[in-house]
This record gives C-alpha cells, sequence and structure tokens, in this order.
C-alpha cells in the first residue's frame, strides 16, 4: 500500500514537472516568435495594449510620448508615435496659433487606427481634403484613445483636451465604443450639478501594481491567454458585438453627448457628431432598418432633440448611408472590422464637404490679426461666393454616393432631467 501510494505521488510530481516544462518551453518559444516577428532595425516589440495607461481622471488615456513599430495584420511595420497630450501625431503647438483653424477629433480604436499608417488615419486624410478648398491653416488632430467611448472621451475633453483650443470638436462616434463605458460607469463621479467630474482607474490610484497585470506584462502565454479567455466569455474587445438595437440606445449609452456638448459651447468652440461605419454597425443598422425599428442615428437625434441641443450639435450620419450599399467589404479591414485606408479616404472626403457647407468659420479668410476675417462675405481664399458654390460642387462631384452629407435636422422636445 505504501508503495502505490508513492508511485502515486511520483507520478503526480512527475505531470507538474512536465506541465511546468511544457510552459516553460511554450513560453521561451511565444517570446522568440515576438521577437523574431519584430525583428527589423529600429523596431521594438511592442503591443496594443501599451498604447494606452490608467488615468485617475478619465479611466484611460493614451500613452504620451510613444515612437514605436507596430506590426499589422498585413505583415507591414506601422508607425505609432504620440505626443506629450496623448494625441497621435507630432507635436501641437499651445496656445494656437493666429490663423489656424484647430479641429480635435475625439474617437475610439477606429480613430486612433492603430493597424493604419499615420498618413492613412482620417484626420490626415481629413486635413488634406479640407485643405484643398480653403485658404485657412486647418489643423487636425488625432485624438482618438483605444478601448474608450464617448464618456471617457468626454472627460478627457475635460480634464486636459480642452487646453488646446480647438474650434471644432469632431466626435467620431461608433457603436463599437459604446460598450467600452461600460466599466467607466461604475467609477464616475458626478459634480454638484450632476454633471461627469472624473473616473479614477484602479490602476491609477492604487500603490503598487497589480498581481495579475503584472503578470500578463511578463508572461506572453497568459496575455494570450486572458485575450482567447474574454473572448470565449463574450466580454473584452468583442463584448459589445452581440448587442442588438432592439432597445434601443438612451441616455445610459449617450448621455455624456448632452455634456459634451455644453462643455465645447462653454469653450466657445462648436460639437459636430459623426457616425463612423463598422461592419458591426453595419450589421446592427441593416437588422433595425430590414425590422423598421430606430436605428442608431434616429436614437442619436432623439436624445439632442430631447434635451434641446439641436441648434448646437449637427450630426454627420455615414453610418446610415453605408448600411444602404450592398457591397461594403472593401473599405473594412478584415481582422478588427474598423475602417482601412481606402473606407477613411472616402470617409474624409464626405465629411469635408459636410465640413465646407456647415461650418462657415471654414469659408472665411485667414487675417494676420486673428483666425478669420469678418464673416459678411463668405469666401474660400480670395473667391466670391460664386466660387465658393464651384468648390464645394467640385467636391461633390469627387466624391462618392457612399455617404450623405445634409446636416440634420431635429424637432425641439422639453425635458429638464439631466442626462445622468
Amino acid at each position: 500500500m505504501i508503495g502505490t501510494f508513492t508511485r502515486s505521488v511520483l507520478c503526480f510530481c512527475a505531470a507538474v514537472v512536465l506541465l511546468a516544462l511544457l510552459l516553460c518551453a511554450g513560453e521561451v518559444g511565444c517570446r522568440v516568435w515576438r521577437l523574431t516577428t519584430a525583428w527589423r532595425g529600429g523596431v521594438t516589440p511592442f503591443s496594443e495594449d501599451d498604447l494606452t495607461v490608467p488615468s485617475a481622471k478619465s479611466w484611460v488615456d493614451v500613452h504620451p510620448l510613444l515612437d514605436v513599430h507596430h506590426l499589422s495584420p498585413d505583415g507591414e511595420y506601422v508607425r505609432i508615435r504620440t505626443n506629450e497630450w496623448g494625441l497621435r501625431g507630432s507635436m501641437v503647438d499651445v496656445p494656437k496659433p493666429r490663423g489656424t483653424f484647430r479641429i480635435l477629433c475625439l474617437g475610439g480604436d477606429n480613430l486612433f487606427a492603430s493597424d493604419l499608417g499615420e498618413e492613412q488615419t482620417l484626420p490626415m486624410a481629413l486635413q488634406r481634403y479640407l485643405a484643398q478648398h480653403t485658404a485657412l491653416q486647418v489643423e487636425v488632430l488625432n485624438g482618438g484613445c483605444p478601448h474608450a467611448g464617448p464618456l471617457t472621451q468626454l472627460l478627457r475633453y475635460k480634464t486636459h483636451l480642452s487646453a488646446l483650443q480647438p474650434d471644432l470638436v469632431l466626435l467620431c462616434l461608433s457603436i463599437d465604443d459604446l460598450q467600452h463605458d461600460l466599466d467607466v460607469r461604475g467609477a464616475l463621479r458626478l459634480d454638484h450639478q450632476r454633471q461627469p467630474a472624473f473616473a479614477a482607474h484602479p490602476g491609477a490610484l492604487l500603490p503598487g501594481f497589480h498581481l495579475a497585470d503584472a503578470a500578463c506584462r511578463e508572461f506572453v502565454c497568459l496575455t494570450w491567454m486572458k485575450h482567447w479567455a474574454l473572448q470565449v466569455v463574450g466580454t473584452g474587445a468583442r463584448r459589445g458585438s452581440q448587442r442588438t438595437l432592439e432597445e434601443g440606445y438612451g441616455r445610459r449609452e449617450l448621455g455624456s453627448i448632452v455634456s459634451l456638448a455644453q462643455i465645447v459651447s462653454a469653450n466657445y468652440s462648436n460639437l459636430i457628431i459623426t457616425t463612423t461605419p463598422s461592419t458591426n454597425g453595419i450589421d446592427q443598422v441593416r437588422s433595425a432598418m430590414s425590422q423598421q425599428r430606430a436605428t442608431f442615428s434616429d436614437d442619436l437625434q432623439r436624445l439632442l432633440s430631447e434635451f434641446k441641443i439641436t441648434d448646437k450639435v449637427q450630426v454627420h450620419n455615414a453610418l446610415g448611408a453605408i448600411s444602404r450599399l450592398n457591397q461594403t467589404q472593401g473599405y473594412f479591414s478584415v481582422r478588427s472590422g474598423h475602417l482601412n485606408s481606402d473606407g477613411n479616404d472616402r470617409y474624409a472626403q464626405s465629411l469635408a464637404k459636410f465640413l465646407l457647407e456647415a461650418v462657415p468659420d471654414l469659408t472665411q479668410v485667414a487675417s494676420p490679426s486673428g483666425p478669420a476675417a469678418s464673416p459678411l462675405v463668405p469666401v474660400i481664399g480670395s473667391q466670391t461666393p460664386s466660387s465658393l458654390e464651384r468648390s464645394l460642387e467640385i467636391l461633390r462631384q469627387e466624391e462618392s454616393p457612399l455617404f450623405p452629407t445634409s446636416p440634420a435636422g431635429f424637432p425641439s422636445a422639453s425635458n429638464s432631467d439631466g442626462p445622468f
């Protein structure tokens, strides 16, 4: 009997040792694969988790002062650099230079576009199109934050991005971004006016480090197992893919937009919302249209109308337009479902036309003493009003019928309750 027990113990110990050796071999193999994949002159091994850091104010924020190369699914190395403000791109002048019309784009993974080069992102494409049709010095900033929803964007703008003095805040709102606000609401704190004040991430408050996060950073195998487990249980990156429009989106999901509009207006700026297309968003909108239910844009319009801010916020409904097309695969990444470089180019072209028609300041002449000349004569550069119409007509002819760009109008409604 003692011999049987001894053999059982030895077999158990051997199994434990064998399992440990297999894990060690797997870890070494993963590290070697990651190192050889990223082996190129000047390339730094990089993970998408390194893009963001916990924040004591906005839950998460973009890691500032990054300059790394990321291996995209297409096998190309993409440079990702951020400035001191956590914006993707080069440094930004503060205070804003005279004669510059600054557009701050806020959004999530689709806007940041970690799988695309900097020149292929929506802000850079939008800046190129606007520069072709206005004499103003237009500057479009990429304020995208991966794994962040509109509530996080509101807190980021309120806490530090408003200091950039944007003339226009462009909220690139994707259905996929809404699921990222689920965790933020649990930590959200309101001020005395019942407006969002801050949302502190535990990782930014507690001293030391979290054992689970530290272990995932140290061991590649644990990181892959974590991502696999999140996908299996329906959380993490794919958590929002199961959400449908049967119940619609209301104050809980979109209430932060009302507060953002109020803060932007108080900072003497304007807010425009553009519904960013994604494969998941298209599927949801098409399902809603086939069942004659309210779409994402309808929910957004109803909220703006309910709080009577339709005169302060305009909507560019790109998602609804592309959902009506039969063939859309060429505009999206197969891996992430976000817009690829061609999709961003078409999206920026339509958005540029919308902004030229909806924002009068873009059609004014820059002057040495201020950002714009008298608004009495709406011109582009030294052109006449008729020349302005010709410029817009050229842009209409260049534009694909992918996205309509007429400003949305909403009926008025009365509601004294706040969004939170």
